[in-house]
């Protein structure tokens, strides 16, 4: 799918140079432009071709067939004639010819067949489901990685303008007093306003390349709305974790498989019985018509020693794993969902007193005549200020990771 006009108008160069990009294109842009996209798709495709061909073996063969001979004389003759009437007469009659052509056409329809035919498409079907639920998984992880990515570029380009004012008052310190405190504040702010530019730029980068941009690409983007937690207490968020889960869904098609190859394996038990049809057009035997039609059928069995039986109970073991998988799978998303939901809790709380504390140290009137305090209580601002900004990335990260379990993104 390509973008729509209207939102690649959206995705244009902004008078200062910058990209402007929102969430919900950076999500677009990192799925459209993915190799990982586009190699579940093709495996998908790949797969429902082979179930499509397992199909085709419902139908009846139709099998045409020509051979000619041509031998150095003819073959075989008939001696004579019985001579009742007239005397014994020895006739020359070839039983067949020097020239031997045949041609046949025949159709064969399986009938017991037909049961691992249904067996085989299910199989095939089951792996549609597998590469299907995959590539939903691979879908979340992107769309959960980009979303984590652009909350870490503006958080930390929120820090950056903290340090950026903390750079300006500490050069404003330094040139009113010469001492080295001042300096040594300076160049303590200095080095942290280096340690968050760099990370911006790797961060930008890792972006950039997600969305298909040059690395060293401005992005200018905006900030989402206040997250809400999506759910009011854990079973919600397990209940949907469970019912969405792709790894479930995976699990779940692996049961399918291996039943369907459990049943594949009781066909063995039945007598293969085919159905036939033929019409042969044939110049080789004189004896008989040149051209004939008939019908048949036919029945096989074969016995082998004990095979079948253990190729069944080897089937019937890995339905049980397969089951077995499940059931864990369903019990490790129902504990990481409860997980995510509590350290989404606990990520709310924990923003919400990083909150108060940036706002009661915004309250705490600044010294005018002691230094020493003064440049405490602006350190105190700082901190609290950054570890504010960081307590919403964090909640923001929280909340991407329980929707995308509880799959409220897809």
């Amino acid at each position: 799918e390509r973008l729509p006009d209207a939102m690649a108008a959206k995705l244009s160069i902004t008078p200062s140079g910058a990209f402007h990009l929102t969430l919900e294109d950076a999500k677009v842009r990192t799925l459209e432009n993915s190799i990982v996209m586009d190699l579940v798709t093709t495996q998908i495709v790949a797969k429902r071709n082979t179930m499509q061909a397992a199909s085709k073996d419902y139908l009846p063969k139709l099998v045409n067939e020509f051979t000619y001979f041509h031998f150095d004389h003819d073959l075989g003759t008939v001696v004579k004639t019985p001579g009742i009437f007239n005397p014994a007469t020895a006739i020359s009659v070839p039983v067949i010819n020097q020239d031997a052509p045949m041609y046949t056409a025949m159709f064969v329809q399986p009938i017991t067949p037909l049961l691992k035919v249904r067996e085989a498409v299910n199989i095939t079907a089951a792996d549609v489901g597998a590469a299907s639920a995959q590539k939903r998984q691979a879908r979340r992880e992107l769309t959960k990685g980009v979303e984590q990515l652009y909350f870490g570029i503006l958080a930390t380009q929120q820090i950056k303008v903290g340090l950026e004012q903390a750079v300006a008052g500490a050069q404003q310190a330094a040139e009113a007093s010469k001492g080295p405190d001042a300096q040594i504040s300076l160049i303590q702010a200095q080095q942290g306003l280096l340690s968050a530019n760099s990370q911006l730029v790797d961060l930008m980068v890792q972006m950039n390349q997600l969305i298909s941009l040059p690395p060293q690409t401005d992005l200018e983007l905006e900030q989402p709305a206040a997250p809400m937690r999506p759910f009011s207490n854990a079973d919600e968020a397990v209940s949907a974790a469970v019912a969405t889960s792709p790894k479930i869904q995976e699990a779940r098609t692996q049961v399918d498989k291996a039943e369907a190859a459990v049943r594949l394996v009781e066909a063995d038990y039945v007598p293969q019985v085919l159905v036939y049809g033929l019409y042969v057009d044939q110049g080789s035997v004189p004896a008989i018509q040149n051209d004939f039609t008939g019908v048949g059928v036919s029945a096989s069995y074969t016995l082998e020693w004990g095979k079948k039986n253990d190729t069944y109970r080897a089937s019937v073991a890995t339905a049980c794993l397969a089951r077995q998988s499940l059931q864990k799978e369903i019990q490790d998303t129902t504990l990481s969902a409860a997980k995510a939901y509590n350290a989404t809790q606990q990520a709310e709380q924990a923003l919400m007193y990083a909150q108060k504390l940036a706002a009661l140290n915004q309250q705490v009137p600044l010294p005018q005549h002691d230094m020493t305090a003064l440049k405490a209580e602006l350190q105190a601002r700082l901190e609290s200020g950054i570890a504010a900004i960081k307590a919403e990335m964090e909640y923001r990260n929280a909340l991407v990771e329980l929707r995308s379990m509880t799959g409220l993104d897809e």
